[in-house]
């Protein structure tokens, strides 16, 4: 699969992604990780309108996304 193809999928499953610069964490574009979306056609227009991030990188914004993050076992937080 293509980067875009995960994205895709990361939306799908409730994510709002932003691109960030190529070998960068960010969004240099004014409102940063706050240009994400859920749409994949939205982002298809947003990186036509900035083309430098074309090949960045894939970021997940999780204060609008239905996504829940952890690095432990489920059985490991209750003991």
């Amino acid at each position: 699969m293509d980067k875009y193809q995960y994205i895709r999928q990361y939306q799908q499953a409730g994510a709002y992604v932003f691109m960030a610069l190529p070998n960068q964490k960010y969004n240099a574009i004014e409102g940063g990780f706050n240009n994400s979306f859920s749409n994949g056609d939205e982002l298809r227009q947003w990186i036509v309108q900035y083309p430098d991030y074309q090949n960045g990188n894939v970021g997940i914004d999780l204060s609008k996304s239905n996504l829940l993050v952890g690095n432990r076992i489920i059985g490991q937080m209750f003991s």
